[in-house]
């Protein structure tokens, strides 16, 4: 039976605890809707390929990546013995999207779902003993990813920001607040242009070594031979 407890963000972790081993990070890439999503599985110290351990998936609040508030308490969670996962959601940080930036709790619920998705094929991780760990903004789509994927098995949240109607309502200035927020949201949206190439050549006015960038064969590089 899903287990949802809330923590206070006091008394969650005890971050920076000197108690245990440094954890493994282990770079992983896993697909959510075709995009790649890049994250990174924290590993107890002392992990036993033979032994199988619970895992959780940890995210952070509204615009942040996966090296910044979820790190800390995967880090502390695998530092307790468990597996612990953190990711860029679609959109941001390292993993791909078009649209960046751009907050989609549809996406990010079911970018949570590949996350445990992907777990369950670790041979580190019990299968059966998966949860979640919310903090602060994501909290809301980690427990609806709960109440719709059967393989999370527990969740905790951290100061959990929870969009229910009365606190949406009170937040953005009413029913008719929410209303013109809604509209906004669903209104037409310009084409996503591709991203343009970061590589430019140097101007011929730089010294150069005379040899050719080698992906502008023709422009002198001002990289010393």
């Amino acid at each position: 039976m899903l287990k949802i407890l809330t923590l206070a963000a006091a008394t969650a972790v005890a971050l920076g605890s000197s108690a245990f081993a440094a954890p493994r990070v282990e770079r992983v890439t896993f697909a959510s809707h075709s995009e790649q999503i890049v994250g990174d599985l924290y590993l107890p110290e002392d992990m036993d390929p033979a032994k199988a351990r619970p895992a959780l998936v940890v995210t952070g609040a509204w615009m942040t990546v996966k090296e910044q508030m979820a790190a800390r308490y995967a880090r502390e969670m695998a530092d307790r013995g468990f597996v612990a996962l953190t990711f860029d959601f679609r959109g941001w940080g390292e993993s791909g999207g078009a649209r960046r930036q751009y907050e989609d709790p549809s996406a990010k619920i079911a970018d949570i779902e590949a996350a445990v998705a992907y777990l369950a094929t670790r041979p580190e991780v019990s299968k059966d003993s998966i949860g979640g760990l919310g903090i602060c903004a994501s909290s809301g789509y980690m427990v609806t990813a709960a109440a719709k994927d059967a393989g999370i098995k527990s969740v905790a949240l951290v100061a959990p920001w929870l969009h229910d109607a009365e606190v949406v309502e009170q937040t953005y200035g009413g029913k008719d607040g929410v209303a013109r927020l809604e509209a906004a949201g669903n209104a037409p949206r310009p084409p996503i242009a591709a991203p343009a190439s970061r590589h430019s050549c140097p101007p011929p006015a730089l010294p150069t070594s005379g040899r050719t960038c080698s992906r502008c064969p023709t422009t002198p590089s001002p990289i010393a031979a």
